[in-house]
């Protein structure tokens, strides 16, 4: 959402206010200039009470302008906030014209013309995470490789659906790439993030590894996994919300797809201003449903995450306007240099 927030806060000329339902998106968005007030509303799980919530807000806070970005339940906030004679002075359902639809999903929209979302980190922030690793992992200033195995998606693979479309990679398949990484690259340090459920993971991802190796998953705070990555050399992750930060510090960074295609959503694209090469099991959409690619991301070998590893360029001196990242699918020979939406 950062480059839709920034577009907004040109357009009226004053940093966006954004209403939030997770905690740690207010950790995200601070330090970023075109993001004002980050209001918390918790323990909603229907838009109806949401939309009561809202309420007060709007009362206190007197919007002119409100963007509704979910397009399916705009006629509901409109009812409620008419029934109480609160409406602002604008109310948008969805974007400003001034941006484009996805070419696979309408419904999902895109700028047209903004470059991709950055992140900030404060040199504190970075200075704790060094201490930390100085002190309990005894890092002496090697580069750091990062790896972030793990997602939400993985965690509710009980659920049929979320079986299908699981983003799990075998242990055996991480423990070949870094295995492999560590002999290209020996004088670095490997660091898995990740939650605090997903510290089993990978801990026996790297359980009896040789080289320098640690497991800071559920150690770090969204802020402090932020000051990592833009500290790191590189990053390997499951398609998943620490990739894309990854990518918004600007580091290098290679994600691993399941069935969704990130050349066209939207939503699914990696955002960020470092370096990226996207990496699918599969490339026709006409497979999904197939028996075979159930679960496509684990036809992807660690030869080639560990190929396309060292095709990452180094991470760029400052942001660009011009953002490329190379989408790659199992079996192709090169990977295909498209721009990135964002």
């Amino acid at each position: 959402m950062l480059p839709e927030f920034r577009f907004l806060a040109e357009k009226h000329g004053q940093p966006v206010d954004i209403l939030v339902k997770n905690k740690s998106l207010i950790e995200l968005y601070n330090g970023i200039d075109y993001v004002g007030q980050v209001f918390l509303i918790r323990r909603w799980k229907y838009w109806p009470l949401l939309l009561l919530r809202m309420l007060p807000l709007q009362k206190r806070m007197k919007y002119e302008h409100i963007y509704i970005r979910d397009l399916s339940h705009a006629r509901k906030f409109l009812k409620v906030f008419s029934f109480f004679e609160t409406l602002p002075h604008q109310i948008r359902v969805g974007l400003p014209k001034e941006m484009r639809k996805s070419r696979m999903h309408p419904d999902l929209k895109v700028p047209l013309a903004f470059g991709p979302s950055i992140l900030i980190t404060n040199e504190q922030e970075r200075e704790e995470v060094r201490q930390l690793l100085r002190e309990k992992h005894g890092w002496s200033d090697e580069p750091l490789v990062l790896f972030h195995p793990g997602c939400s998606h993985v965690a509710k693979e009980k659920d049929d659906l979320a079986a299908r479309n699981s983003r799990q990679w075998s242990v055996e398949n991480w423990r070949k790439t870094l295995s492999e990484i560590m002999t290209l690259f020996p004088d670095a340090m490997f660091i898995f993030t990740g939650t605090a459920n997903e510290y089993k993971l990978t801990e026996e991802i790297i359980a009896g590894m040789t080289g320098k190796t640690a497991s800071l998953a559920g150690f770090l705070s969204l802020r402090h996994l932020l000051a990592l990555q833009s500290m790191a050399h590189s990053c390997i992750a499951i398609d998943t919300g620490a990739a894309h930060t990854a990518m918004a510090v600007g580091c290098p960074t290679l994600i691993l797809y399941d069935w969704q295609d990130p050349r066209y959503l939207g939503e699914c694209s990696p955002k960020g201003w470092g370096p990226g090469i996207t990496l699918r099991g599969f490339r026709g959409a006409e497979e999904l449903g197939t028996e075979g690619y159930m679960n496509p991301i684990r036809n992807i070998l660690p030869e080639t995450v560990v190929r396309l590893w060292q095709k990452l360029p180094l991470r760029p001196s400052q942001p660009s306007s011009e953002h490329f990242v190379s989408h790659y699918c199992e079996g192709d020979t090169e990977p295909e240099i498209l721009p990135i939406l964002f």
